[in-house]
């Protein structure tokens, strides 16, 4: 014989177990939807090719006004990594496009692949994680005399 006030305890624990865990995957969406960042170089174009030397790149990042986050870059991850220049429109801490020249105080870039990585850390309100994310790109250095050599004869 079943005994009922088992079945509804159990009824009761398992049916309860079942809305945390339902909470807790949809609080999970929530987070990564509420906190999702991008970043990004624009400039140069992955694959390009750019000369050795100096070399400022151009970038996006969806940080905006009321979040707070920073960029940072690297060459062939070599740390630590570098704070960019912030160039948005909204204050001196806007992220949302930016830019970064690669100088003998950090790198220079080199002839032949140099991976170049952009980084976003943001800090989620009120003092809670940190969250991050990155992309990278592959660029070639050539010297200014190479050039001519990649002209493609007819």
């Amino acid at each position: 014989m079943i005994d009922t006030a088992d079945m509804n305890f159990e009824t009761v624990f398992f049916g309860f177990c079942g809305l945390v865990g339902m909470i807790f995957i949809i609080i999970g969406f929530s987070f990564a939807n509420i906190y999702a960042i991008s970043i990004g170089i624009k400039s140069p174009l992955p694959g390009q090719e750019v000369p050795v030397g100096e070399l400022t790149i151009f970038g996006t990042s969806s940080d905006n006004s009321t979040s707070n986050c920073q960029v940072y870059v690297d060459w062939n991850n070599l740390k630590p990594y570098q704070l960019v220049t912030p160039t948005g429109v909204n204050d001196s801490s806007d992220f949302s496009t930016w830019n970064f020249t690669y100088t003998s105080k950090y790198h220079l870039i080199q002839g032949g692949p140099n991976e170049l990585t952009s980084k976003i850390i943001c800090l989620v309100p009120p003092a809670g994680p940190t969250v991050s994310k990155w992309s990278s790109i592959n660029v070639t250095g050539i010297s200014s005399g190479n050039r001519s050599a990649n002209a493609k004869l007819p």
